[in-house]
């Protein structure tokens, strides 16, 4: 893999641009059960991203910061099967999980307008108690907005838009959007760093650029080179930038600020 330009986005929708390193995947990756017969299965269990429900400092997905998590897969069906065959491992504790019913039915807002309805899985660890909810890595924790409308809002911040602009072309509240910049700028730092490192660990350092000045600009340009080296290294092209970037995160684009 070579030097060259990184999209921000899916091609296309910027004109952003990074070249980047990233290190190796900076979440920590629920892990599967060797034993389960099915090769869907045990893909969907080897990527996913654990995001504490109350998130704080801590870089790992335990200890568990609340009394449940949210997982995110990129593909729900799959990990359906996986989970109701306990392939999937509690992030706390390393114990099987297993089905526990659903969680509330919630109706997204897509980039282009469409609403989804999802209701997502629940899984119950067998060891700890603890709960987590299995999202699709298309949306993010606890937001009316796919993830995609708000990667689009901040990079078009990036290339210093303002939130009021952002928000009439995405025709979202201006609040919200406001809300999506300021919670990414205060997270910029720990989002860099994990791109960075995520793209150090793939061991293709030259994909780093260091031209942007901009906290904000440069966590967008080392997210995506961290994204473009995961999904060439494990065969996740077919994915979405966002959804690579969002279990990279672990769901946290916006929140990945310590708390205070």
């Amino acid at each position: 893999m070579g030097g060259g330009t990184v999209p921000m986005s899916d091609p296309g929708v910027s004109d952003l641009r990074s070249g980047a390193r990233v290190a190796g995947p900076a979440s920590a990756w629920c892990r599967y059960r060797a034993d389960g017969p099915s090769r869907v299965a045990r893909a969907a269990a080897g990527w996913q991203g654990a995001t504490p429900a109350a998130p704080g400092a801590v870089e790992t997905a335990g200890p568990i910061l609340a009394g449940w998590t949210m997982i995110e897969v990129f593909d729900t069906t799959a990990a359906r099967i996986a989970l109701a065959r306990q392939m999937l491992v509690c992030p706390a504790c390393d114990q099987p999980l297993r089905p526990w019913g659903h969680a509330r039915e919630r109706t997204i807002r897509d980039l282009d307008g469409a609403l989804l309805t999802v209701r997502p899985d629940r899984a119950l660890c067998t060891g700890c108690g603890v709960s987590h909810v299995v999202l699709d890595a298309g949306l993010l924790p606890r937001r009316a907005y796919a993830a995609g409308l708000i990667g689009q809002a901040l990079v078009a911040s990036a290339l210093q838009h303002g939130h009021r602009r952002i928000a009439a072309g995405l025709a979202v509240p201006a609040g919200t959007v406001r809300g999506w910049i300021r919670g990414a700028r205060r997270s910029a730092t720990w989002l860099r760093i994990t791109g960075i490192r995520a793209v150090l660990a793939s061991g293709h350092d030259e994909l780093l650029a260091w031209g942007r000045t901009d906290e904000l600009g440069a966590a967008l340009e080392h997210l995506a080179a961290a994204a473009l080296v995961l999904g060439r290294r494990y065969g996740l092209e077919h994915t979405s930038w966002r959804a690579r970037i969002n279990v990279l995160t672990r769901g946290r684009l916006l929140t990945m600020a310590p708390a205070g």
